[in-house]
């Protein structure tokens, strides 16, 4: 319901005769002028504060605006509103310094025009479509100078003065990018390191990777040798007087490995003195490792107009140190760019690996000299043993020849003493019937064990050399076969064998069934007297491994024996048990041959275990 109006009321009654009392209705009218009075007052007091809040509403938002603009204006982050199409509405002067381009200067241009690639805007573009928003998205920039660089990128839709426009933020992510690519250059490096290339290879690939990685002019490596050129034309050590003088006859730097600008290795740096130049100081700790972005300038960079010839600006050296301490060589750069502190880290990581590649490479190569060696003086070895083993029993087929006919003749000639005289006389009879036959038959049983010990010895020089065949094997019947060769010793021993379920392995079937036969032969010979002999033959899968366990019940070998067991001529009991302590030594050659491993285990008293490892089958 409307409330009623004060002020028609007031006019109603002053236009009305008074029916009653005029004073009464005097004093009516009174009351309702100062009613609406007090009306107008309070609307007139609410109407003065609206109008006081909305002009601190309209200086408020005056203020905002200004703070926003402020905000907008001094971002660290370059901010652009733009139409989809790419005009530019507006944009701050982050993003002025980011792309080098003015607001004036984007009149007539299309955002998409900074774009090293115009699609990276239009995936932008249609990411915000799909999604509502985009975010970090990365893309290469063109500046206006022409340099290009990489930006971060995030918008989302928003009106501005009317118009539906694209509000994005952009990141200058140059730095972060060119730290990335260090990053994965370096991973890059050490893994190129790892690869097999001689000692100067690797040299080439690290002094190759610091140009790529940091961009350096040209990047070289000296390696710490002895002085070759002294006497043949080094031109340090000709200098006789000044800071050049080379002091160090026995030891110089060698340049081993250049790129960039330079790749040769010969001229005036092919070799620098301890002490002289800044790679000779650095190398003589003098100047343990030195930066500078001034090489023009620098003190230590002995040729300032070079460097100026050149356009260089930086110089880093540092020093490769072995792991005792001793210098082992420079690495060193020139750049036409300064360089930071980061980027000298990364140098100074560079250096580290280095000097670790250095050290391993060196190591590598003297062991594969050595191996080389020793591999020679092995074929040499088995050589001589295959020919002297060849060689000598020829001689003993002779002497045991001759001795048997030596006895044939002792017992006719005995015959016809006995023939022409009737009698022989006593001291002759000694010297036929037994003195000369016992000594034949020393020299006869010497002579065989001398060939069974040639013959053994030429087993063990073949075992080195024989071509393997490597094929998956079954082992139950590689394994009957063994035991089968061996029956009657086993029957004659009275033995219990017991062969249990083999997995299959990867070898080579003649040399893995002489490996068996040999400990076979071996368990049967060490059985116990005082109790029946069992011989255990089993296996099992141990990762990428078959183990066989040979295992017998007999006297056992005693752990001052262990570790001698296989080796050449060694022999466990020689007062009881033939044999001319090859077995063992050939088991371990071929096990060893085979890529596979074998170990003793055994106390005196209580049996022997060996196992024997060999590759197993592969799926």
């Amino acid at each position: 319901m409307k409330p009623p109006d004060p002020g028609k009321e007031i006019m109603e009654r002053a236009s009305q005769k008074p029916d009653k009392d005029p004073s009464e209705h005097h004093r009516h009218l009174e009351r309702l002028i100062k009613t609406r009075e007090a009306e107008l007052a309070a609307s007139n007091e609410k109407l003065q504060k609206e109008i006081v809040r909305r002009k601190k509403a309209e200086t408020a938002l005056s203020e905002g605006e200004e703070k926003y603009r402020k905000l907008f204006e001094n971002a660290v982050v370059g901010i652009v509103i733009a139409t989809t199409p790419g005009k530019v509405i507006t944009m701050n002067r982050a993003f002025e310094e980011i792309s080098g381009y003015s607001f004036q200067a984007f009149e007539g241009m299309n955002l998409a025009d900074i774009y090293v690639n115009p699609e990276d805007r239009d995936r932008l573009i249609e990411r915000v479509k799909q999604y509502g928003r985009a975010e970090n998205f990365e893309a290469q920039l063109v500046h206006k100078s022409g340099k290009q660089y990489w930006a971060s990128r995030s918008s989302r839709p928003i009106t501005y003065d009317g118009q539906d426009v694209l509000l994005t933020t952009v990141l200058d992510i140059t730095k972060r990018k060119q730290a990335e690519k260090r990053i994965e250059g370096l991973g890059h490096l050490k893994e190129e390191l790892l690869g097999p290339a001689s000692l100067m290879e690797k040299m080439k690939q690290i002094t190759d990777g610091v140009v790529d990685i940091l961009g350096a002019d040209f990047a070289r490596i000296w390696l710490t040798q002895q002085g070759d050129l002294c006497d043949d034309g080094c031109m340090n050590a000709q200098v006789v007087e000044g800071p050049h003088v080379c002091r160090v006859r026995s030891r110089c730097l060698h340049l081993v490995a250049s790129s960039g600008r330079y790749t040769h290795l010969d001229g005036p740096h092919r070799r620098v003195p301890f002490g002289s130049y800044k790679i000779g100081r650095v190398a003589a700790a003098e100047e343990p490792g030195f930066l500078t972005n001034d090489v023009t300038h620098d003190p230590r960079v002995h040729n300032h107009d070079w460097a100026r010839e050149l356009g260089l600006k930086s110089f880093a050296g540092y020093r490769l140190i072995s792991h005792e301490g001793t210098p082992i060589g420079v690495l060193a750069l020139f750049s036409r760019q300064e360089l930071s502190r980061n980027e000298e880290k990364l140098l100074q990581t560079i250096a580290i690996t280095a000097a670790e590649v250095i050290q391993v490479s060196r190591s590598v190569e003297e062991m594969a000299r050595l191996n080389t060696e020793l591999e020679a003086k092995n074929t040499e070895l088995e050589q001589v043993v295959y020919v002297a083993s060849h060689d000598l029993r020829s001689p003993l087929v002779n002497i045991d020849g001759y001795s048997r006919e030596l006895a044939y003749d002792v017992e006719d000639l005995g015959r016809r003493l006995a023939s022409a005289h009737g009698e022989v006389f006593p001291a002759v009879a000694s010297l036929l019937e037994k003195d000369i036959p016992e000594s034949l038959h020393f020299i006869r049983a010497s002579a065989s064990k001398m060939d069974a010990l040639l013959s053994d010895l030429l087993r063990l020089s073949r075992s080195g050399r024989a071509a393997l065949n490597l094929t998956p094997l079954h082992m139950n019947k590689l394994i009957s076969s063994v035991v089968d060769a061996s029956e009657f010793q086993i029957r004659e021993a009275d033995v219990k064998m017991e062969v249990d379920s083999l997995p299959p392995c990867h070898s080579d079937e003649v040399q893995l069934n002489q490996v068996f036969s040999n400990l076979l032969s071996n368990a049967l010979k060490y059985l116990d007297p005082d109790r029946p002999g069992v011989i255990r033959i089993s296996g099992r899968k141990e990762g990428m491994h078959s183990v066989y366990s040979v295992e017998d019940n007999g006297i056992g070998i005693a752990p001052a024996h262990q570790e001698r067991i296989f080796e050449i001529f060694h022999r466990l009991d020689p007062d009881r048990c033939e044999g001319d302590g090859l077995g063992l030594t050939i088991v371990k050659r071929i096990v060893g041959r085979l890529e596979g491993s074998i170990r003793v285990e055994s106390e005196a008293g209580s049996g022997t275990r060996f196992y024997v490892s060999m590759p197993t089958v592969s799926k």
